[in-house]
């Protein structure tokens, strides 16, 4: 489950998920009108949140919605249970 808010001109995105071992800076992508962009990971290494943001640039407008995309991408990065699983996101 992935949540969305925004702060001050930010958004802060949280995916659920078992405690997970994260290595590297796995992405997001936002479709935010006809512009695609990358969520950095922001954190939650041990936890059962991955914390991800983006600031958005003054001037971007999305009249019908912004799209979250549907995987996370790894960047060459591992997302693994503490447990020592595959974690299914």
């Amino acid at each position: 489950m992935l949540m969305v808010q925004t702060i001050f001109g930010s958004l802060y995105g949280t995916v659920q998920t078992p405690p997970v071992h994260v290595m590297d800076n796995p992405q997001l992508t936002l479709s935010i009108g006809n512009t695609t962009v990358k969520v950095t990971y922001l954190g939650g290494y041990g936890t059962e949140q991955l914390f991800f943001q983006y600031t958005v640039e003054k001037g971007m407008l999305d009249e019908d919605g912004i799209e979250i995309g549907s995987e996370i991408e790894l960047n060459g990065g591992t997302i693994k249970k503490m447990s020592g699983g595959v974690v299914n996101l």
